[in-house]
């Protein structure tokens, strides 16, 4: 069991201290907490393992003294990272578009960019409908995101 401190900071993000093996040889979690938090700071001390991966770190928040992912901030975060995936996926068909590029089918690259959207508005919908975090996470891989 390795333990760290959790509390929230004054921008409403979720601070984790980690104290080192070395602090740890002369001084207790307590100590850690004490120079750590800053006062007036509510902190609890719990296992490394109940904290999340770090992907969704901005989506984190403390709920019964637990280290928790807000699905509605992780799904915000998801179409972010979608918008981009399209972005990229879309770019080379909108330059031949754009800049009409000679020697290439701008009839295809438009069949192409209704394609990518079409996709992208299906995976769209699997992050709204996701019910969990690992949904959220299985939608994004399988788009490239």
């Amino acid at each position: 069991m390795s333990n760290v401190i959790i509390y929230k900071r004054d921008d409403g993000r979720v601070a984790v201290v980690v104290p080192t093996p070395e602090f740890l040889q002369t001084n207790t979690i307590e100590d850690v907490r004490t120079i750590s938090v800053p006062t007036g700071k509510t902190s609890h001390i719990v296992d490394i393992s109940t904290i999340p991966d770090q992907e969704f770190r901005d989506a984190w928040d403390i709920q019964n003294n637990v280290v928790v992912e807000d699905l509605v901030k992780v799904k915000e975060m998801a179409h972010t990272r979608r918008r981009a995936r399209r972005s990229e996926l879309l770019k080379p068909y909108d330059d031949i578009i754009a800049l009409q590029i000679p020697n290439e089918d701008a009839a295809a690259a438009e069949a192409a960019r209704v394609n990518i959207r079409d996709n992208d508005s299906a995976v769209q919908a699997a992050i709204n409908t996701a019910s969990d975090v690992a949904g959220v996470k299985a939608v994004l891989i399988t788009y490239g995101a």
